[in-house]
This record gives structure tokens, sequence and C-alpha cells, in this order.
């Protein structure tokens, strides 16, 4: 069983609940998150447990006997008794027994960026379903939170958009842990407005004046007379620490450029793509896999003097959009068992077809493995 609990995906339009129900005991639960694709991300399991009633009160299950209007008092012990047998079976139905009978044979904790846990759990779900013995845990919060969650030994596998940062690193060797990097992936950050706003490209210059606010009117870009709304994601994002160096610091390591204050932080690049698709006003940066029809993605220019590239799988290829970005798995000195085998799936040609499947960008064919050690 894979238990996503990411919080906020991107691209989650909907739930949809099943229910089954499990005699008098209660409900279990099944929600499979969609994208905006109508594809299945993840699959949760969670039981809605309403245990048997106490003795002396009215019993909400039907199949607890009723005698002249009143609920029959039932013997303490066998309360008792009931009440270990129905938590019993609501545990055995939330594990997966392996081919041997038994319950897991390995366990595994992913835990970090918001940007690729979808790619993650599709990755997890097809390692579960190759070894159904297997348990695979994947939750969002950020980048940060997975590096956070590494360095304190509460994850096997820390995913991020951005490379392990020094004072990061500092601190794993302070609790000797190692991070040893993988790089999995490619993503191009995708400027979004509304699709009405009739801006069709920016440079990188114009954008970090935006999110600096020294242009604040969308007139300023070639737009409409109206002032610009800036979204940006949230400090603990890899997201944000990637655009704010590579766009708004220039890759700059003494550079304290900062966005502008009244920048809207959002806590996920889902919640970017839906203010910018509802509002005239509004741009933000997000991941490639966000581009649809209901927004529109402008094309930027390394200054003013260089040719316009669109954010596409191509582009980010061969290096030409000048937004960016290696996709990363970090572990705890070199793979072994199920994060070795995870970690092989990840690079092999299936893995990797996945990759462009959830609207990021394969390793470019014809390379070794992609560059990895400690960090």
């Amino acid at each position: 069983m894979i238990v996503a609990s990411a919080g906020l995906h991107r691209r989650l339009e909907f739930i949809h609940l099943r229910k089954r129900r499990l005699g008098s005991a209660g409900v279990l639960a099944c929600m499979s998150s969609y994208n905006h694709h109508g594809i299945i991300n993840k699959y949760k399991l969670e039981v809605i447990a309403k245990p048997p009633a106490l003795p002396g009160t009215r019993a909400s299950c039907p199949h607890f006997p009723r005698l002249c209007g009143r609920v029959a008092r039932v013997p303490r012990g066998f309360a008792i008794i009931s009440s270990v047998l129905f938590f019993s079976m609501v545990f055995l139905s939330c594990t997966r027994p392996s081919e041997r009978g038994g319950l897991y044979t390995a366990s595994m904790q992913i835990k970090g960026s918001d940007t690729i846990v979808n790619l993650i759990q599709v990755w997890a779900e097809r390692v579960v379903e190759n070894n159904p013995s297997y348990n695979i845990g994947v939750t969002g919060g950020g980048s940060g939170t997975g590096f956070a969650a590494l360095i304190n030994k509460t994850c096997d596998i820390a995913m991020s958009s951005r490379e392990i940062e020094e004072k990061e690193a500092a601190m794993a060797a302070e609790k000797n842990v190692n991070p040893v990097e993988y790089i999995v992936g490619l993503d191009g950050l995708a400027i979004l407005v509304n699709k009405n706003n009739p801006v069709v490209e920016l440079t990188l210059e114009q954008l970090r004046d935006i999110f600096m606010a020294k242009v604040t009117n969308w007139k300023e870009v070639g737009g409409e007379d109206r002032r610009i709304v800036i979204l940006s994601r949230e400090s603990n994002s890899g997201t944000h620490m990637f655009f704010k160096e590579h766009v708004l610091r220039h890759n700059d390591r003494n550079s304290k450029d900062e966005f502008a204050p009244r920048a809207l932080l959002m806590p996920s690049s889902q919640a970017i793509y839906d203010e910018v698709s509802q509002n005239p006003h509004a741009l933000g940066y997000v991941g490639m896999g966000f581009i649809n029809d209901n927004v529109k993605a402008v094309s930027v220019a390394a200054d003013e003097n260089s040719e316009y590239f669109y954010p596409n799988t191509y582009n980010v290829m061969m290096g030409k959009y000048p937004i960016s970005r290696p996709l990363y798995l970090y572990i705890n000195g070199e793979p072994q068992g199920v994060v070795r085998e995870f970690i092989d799936y990840a690079l092999s040609e299936e893995g990797q077809k996945i990759v462009e499947e959830t609207d990021f960008v394969p390793i470019p064919p014809g390379k070794d493995d992609p560059p990895h050690g400690g960090a």
C-alpha cells in the first residue's frame, strides 16, 4: 500500500471517494487523486472507524439488538472482545501480505519536494506492483522538508528540486549523514499568466524586475494598464529557492536580492496555477506540467538580445530554455535493498519514460548515468 500524504499536490483537481461497508464497524474509504489529465496520481487508504457502542448506550449500528425500542445491554466482556476483534480486522485490512503470507518485507519513506511528488508516487506504485510485499510512503512538504527528514533520519530518500545547501550538508555531517545525490530528470519553470493576458514573452531581467516590484504594471512590459499581482512559492520550497537564485540573483552567491514584500506566497504550485487561471492581473512560476489551455506560458529570453524560447521538453533537454533545473533524489550513503531498487527503477528506460509522461524532461539519451556523489 502506498500512503501518499503530501498535503498540497500539484495539479490535484478533485478527490474521488469510494466507500465500502465493513459490517457494523465503520467504513473503509479509498481515495484516488487525479491530475488535470484525468490520470490517477495516488492511492490512499483510510479507516473511518466507528467502534461498537459501550454497554448501556444506544448503539449506532443496526446489527446491535434492540428490544422494545431500547438497546439491549451488552455484557462488558463481549464489548471488549468485539472491540479487539474489530481493530484487529482494521489492522489486517490496511496491510498488504507478502507472497509468503507475511506482512511487509521492506519499508521505505520518501519525503520532500512538492514539485516532483506526483512523479515519485508513480515510480513508487510501479515498484510496489512488482514487489507486493514492499511498503513505500511518499510525502511532500518542500525540498527543505525532505532534507530535514534525511538529516534527522526520518526518511530514506529526500526528493528535491534544488541542490542541497552548504548549511544542510554541514548539519548532515554533524549527524553522521552522508547525502548522496542522484539526478533523475529535468524540469523547466514556466512563467504563467492569465490566458487573456496579451504578454507572450519576457526576458530574465524583466522577470527579475517584476518579482522585485521594480516593474509593477503590465503596460511596462507590453501589456495592458493593470497592476501586476506577483505569485511566488513559500520559502521552504525548492522551486522558490531555485527561482530566487537563478532569476533574482543571477546565480551570484553574494547577492542578497529578495522577492518583493508584496509578493503573495502560495502554499503550492497548484495554488499558483489556480490563481493565475482566474486572475487576469497575476503571474507566477510553476513546473511545465501545469501548462494547459486554461493558462498561458510565456516564452523567455536570457536577455533582450537573445532568442526567446518556449518552455517545452525539447528546449529544456537542449539547454535552450533559460529557466530549467535538474530534479534530485538524495540518500544517506550508498543505496541498499529497496532504496537501491527504487533508484535503479527511476533511472531505467521505463522509469525515464514515466518522467516524460508526468510532464518532466527525461535525462538526455546517449549520456552516462547522471552524476552523483557525496554532497
